[in-house]
């Protein structure tokens, strides 16, 4: 895990590999990754993270979750 203050960084990086920071922050952070290992590090375990996720699916639920309540009782 990062050291303490890493904490801005860490809380940027994140943001960055999510694409929401303007170009001139993303540009900075990507500066500071390049000579940090420790930012290094933690920007691979996030994208392996990220690539986990985005394999991730949710089946059809059990007949035993699905509700026998006609949706017309939640309407008025």
């Amino acid at each position: 895990m990062m050291r303490a203050e890493h904490q801005a960084a860490f809380e940027q990086l994140m943001a960055c590999l999510d694409g929401e920071l303007a170009p001139t922050e993303a540009a900075a952070v990507r500066a500071h990754v390049a000579g940090c290992r420790e930012c290094q590090e933690v920007e691979a375990e996030l994208r392996g993270v990220t690539g986990g996720l985005a394999k991730w699916t949710v089946g059809e639920p059990p007949v035993s979750l699905t509700s026998p309540i006609p949706v017309s009782r939640f309407t008025r």
